[in-house]
């Protein structure tokens, strides 16, 4: 057990009147079931199904709408993850202005990944100008055909 662990014993065995031995027992059993709760956590958060929607500048040519829901697809695929569909609504009215422009390009884009690429993918709407909106949500299970609601 390390050094610290021992010191932390013995300065909790004083103020709570526990032996030294019990204090360490407990230690030590707090710090593996942590251990053990990491590991699983990360187990079960390996891969998870993600939606994002996200709106692309109406006013750019046919081609560099093709090439943005290409780098945004290739994205996904170069960090590790699939993507199942993607979805082009094609160019619609806003709800309201955004930058003055009351037009955008949808895309809808349905993957898999690890939980960390999310942000990683945000970061990158972030950065690109094209894109004026955008939305990542986890989805959830779909649900079997004999489930009930």
């Amino acid at each position: 057990m390390p050094a610290h662990c021992d010191a932390l014993g013995v300065s909790f065995g004083i103020l709570y009147g526990l032996s030294y031995p019990s204090i360490n027992a407990i230690i030590k059993k707090s710090l593996l079931y942590a251990m053990h709760r990491a590991i699983v956590q990360k187990e079960v958060n390996a891969v998870r199904d993600y939606e994002v929607l996200y709106i692309i500048d109406s006013t750019l040519e046919e081609e560099a709408i093709k090439a943005a829901v290409e780098k945004f697809s290739g994205l996904v695929t170069a960090n590790g993850g699939a993507v199942e569909s993607v979805d082009e609504w094609g160019r619609r009215r806003l709800a309201y202005p955004i930058d003055y422009k009351t037009e955008g390009y949808y895309v809808l884009m349905n993957f898999n990944s690890d939980p960390e690429f999310p942000k990683e993918l945000e970061r990158n709407f972030k950065i690109d100008d094209t894109i004026l909106r955008y939305m990542v949500t986890v989805r959830e299970a779909t649900k079997k055909a004999g489930e009930s609601a």
